[in-house]
């Protein structure tokens, strides 16, 4: 199985995939995307890891049995440079992936605990939604 190697990027650098958003606090729909931060060991360019990550997908063809497209906001002016891999076909689904972005985990693990004490928690976060 192909897997991104990222002490290619940083020799002991360790990176765990955490899940944030909607489906991390339970209040996801069909057609919520799936919002994935990429927690590090030690400090690193945001920008730079993930311009890893998508030349990584390029160059192994990690996604060749999917019709997707990658897109990157990694410029300066974005407080939180993303990657998003949309896939085209029929699951019509949206992957986003940023890195260190520990406030939105914290953020989904809040509204997880608001809307498991109250149910009406939940039917007001997804009318907002």
């Amino acid at each position: 199985m192909n897997s991104i190697d990222f002490q290619k990027f940083q020799p002991n650098l360790k990176v765990r995939r955490v899940y944030y958003g909607s489906i991390a606090s339970k209040l996801s729909t069909s057609t919520s995307d799936i919002d994935i931060t990429l927690l590090t060991t030690t400090d690193c360019d945001e920008r730079e890891l993930l311009r890893f990550v998508e030349e990584e997908i390029k160059a192994q063809n990690l996604l060749a049995d999917y019709e997707y497209k990658l897109t990157s906001i990694l410029n300066n002016t974005i407080r939180v440079p993303i990657l998003d891999i949309e896939f085209l076909s029929d699951c019509d689904l949206t992957i986003t992936f940023s890195v260190n972005n520990k406030l939105a985990v914290i953020n989904s693990k809040l509204l997880e605990v608001y809307a498991n004490l109250d149910p009406r928690c939940r039917m007001l976060a997804l009318l907002i939604k």
